[in-house]
């Protein structure tokens, strides 16, 4: 399967104008704003032990001695070395929510994706790829009929197996990496449910109630978590391609037209309605082509 994208800037209805989709690029800005967040705590983290050392500071030496507290906090830590036990357990706690903010973005991007490919070419679910196109429904249809939540709950519920089952039945075709990170994302599927299920504990062990003892936290390197961090982006990235290029086009401008016709004036040239629709998609940060795009986007849809 294609690795790279392809696209080109004169409109065609199956052949993408822009690299991406506008749903990756949402996503690829939420991940950038996760990366710097994250990029603005790791190196304080190694500048802050590096301090400590700077400053001769000693294992058994009293909080005060480098901290301020407020409320009297520092009688939670028996000395530095206490409180850098539980600095070390909140880096790892950064790491675990990472992996939760990162999958709960991840699963969006794919059930966006998924619905707007199925919404595109609804006649892949009857087996007619591109034999029915989502435009004409929407433009002359019952919109409201292309509801794909039962295809999409089984693209992004359940294990990985079962949901890369469901996407080859639909698509029929994965991209290959979603085949070979099989086990990669179980591990990022099981650690989000126990972090947001069960405080970062196995979920099964911490609604266990016959013990009273507390459950070790689940632990992840700085490093897997990087790692997952660019393995969710590049099948995002994978899934992208095969969906843009095979089953949405250009559909994504020419949902974004019909959305915006109704407040046109009915007997508005098009060439005026191309200019509209070129500077509305400017606005929403996708970068325009053409006017000559919009103008051929717009006959298109008319003919429908």
């Amino acid at each position: 399967m294609a690795t790279t994208r392809k696209f080109q800037k004169a409109f065609d209805r199956w052949i993408p104008n822009e690299k991406s989709s506008w749903i990756f690029q949402v996503f690829q800005k939420y991940n950038s704003e996760l990366e710097k967040n994250l990029w603005s705590y790791y190196p304080a983290s190694k500048y802050l032990y590096k301090k400590l050392g700077e400053n001769s500071a000693e294992w058994t030496d009293n909080v005060n001695k480098h901290f301020y507290f407020t409320q009297k906090k520092e009688e939670l830590y028996i000395n530095l070395q206490d409180w850098s036990d539980s600095y070390k357990n909140f880096d790892n706690w950064v790491n675990l929510n990472t992996i939760m903010s990162i999958s709960a973005n991840f699963e969006t991007y794919i059930a966006s994706i998924i619905s707007l490919a199925l919404k595109s070419n609804p006649g892949i679910i009857l087996g007619a790829t591109k034999m029915i196109d989502g435009v004409s429904i929407l433009k002359n249809g019952t919109p409201t009929k292309l509801n794909f939540d039962d295809q999409i709950t089984l693209c992004t519920k359940g294990d990985w197996n079962s949901r890369i089952n469901a996407f080859d039945k639909i698509f029929g075709e994965v991209p290959e990496i979603l085949k070979t990170k099989v086990s990669s994302l179980e591990r990022i599927r099981k650690l989000r449910n126990n972090v947001g299920h069960a405080f970062g504990r196995d979920i099964s062990t911490a609604r266990d109630h016959a013990i009273k003892k507390t459950i070790p936290t689940e632990t992840i390197s700085r490093d897997k978590t990087l790692e997952y961090q660019k393995l969710l982006w590049s099948i995002a990235k994978s899934l992208d391609i095969f969906l843009v290029e095979n089953h949405i086009g250009t559909f994504q401008a020419l949902n974004f037209y019909n959305s915006i016709l109704p407040n046109m004036p009915k007997n508005m040239h098009p060439n005026n309605r191309a200019s509209i629709l070129k500077n509305k998609v400017g606005r929403t940060g996708v970068q325009p082509v053409s006017k000559q795009f919009y103008k051929d986007l717009i006959t298109y849809y008319d003919s429908l």
